[in-house]
């Protein structure tokens, strides 16, 4: 039973994003990350939290988006989620080793990627946007969602039935979010 609310100890980061294995028609396997739809779901959720997106916001979101990925080195190869390298995370306080998960970008890199590239543009509508979406950065009134994914939460596909409890989260803001995470 997972809790997805403010008052939780346990957090689920929406840009965490993983290998997946697909069967072709005669079937030869092959494993990739699948980055074009992460993006795709990212970009849907980012249209949630703003309350949709015009046509040139969307376009401009999803290469951000597709920056936050291709800035920590993940590529469609699955290695390319571990660490090859180890490394000390400022951000996070933790030394990675060679071998392990990388972080995960979170909405904090993406909000950053998306005002840098509105000073860049000198893109008034893309500034505004990153203004609206800075409630739920880490900091913000709504950053429950800027977060790595909790420990005790990445394996919990494993488990035979998991159920999400949107029902604390704030009602017209909030729960939305929350359920199109969840989903």
């Amino acid at each position: 039973h997972i809790y997805i609310a403010t008052d939780s100890d346990r957090f689920i980061n929406p840009f965490d994003i993983e290998s997946e294995t697909t069967i072709e028609d005669d079937g030869s396997r092959y494993t990739k990350v699948d980055i074009k739809a992460k993006v795709a779901d990212l970009l849907n959720l980012i249209g949630v939290m703003n309350g949709g997106l015009s046509n040139e916001q969307r376009s401009l979101v999803s290469v951000a988006l597709r920056s936050v990925y291709d800035k920590k080195g993940i590529t469609e190869n699955p290695e390319s989620l571990k660490v090859s390298e180890p490394f000390y995370d400022e951000k996070l306080g933790i030394f990675f080793q060679e071998g392990i998960e990388k972080p995960m970008p979170t909405f904090s890199d993406f909000h950053e990627e998306l005002e840098d590239m509105a000073l860049k543009e000198r893109n008034a509508d893309l500034k505004r946007l990153a203004g609206s979406l800075a409630m739920f950065k880490k900091g913000g009134i709504y950053d429950l969602f800027d977060t790595q994914t909790s420990p005790e939460l990445r394996n919990y596909m494993n488990s035979p039935i998991v159920t999400f409890d949107v029902s604390r989260l704030e009602e017209s803001i909030l729960r939305p979010i929350g359920m199109y995470i969840a989903l």
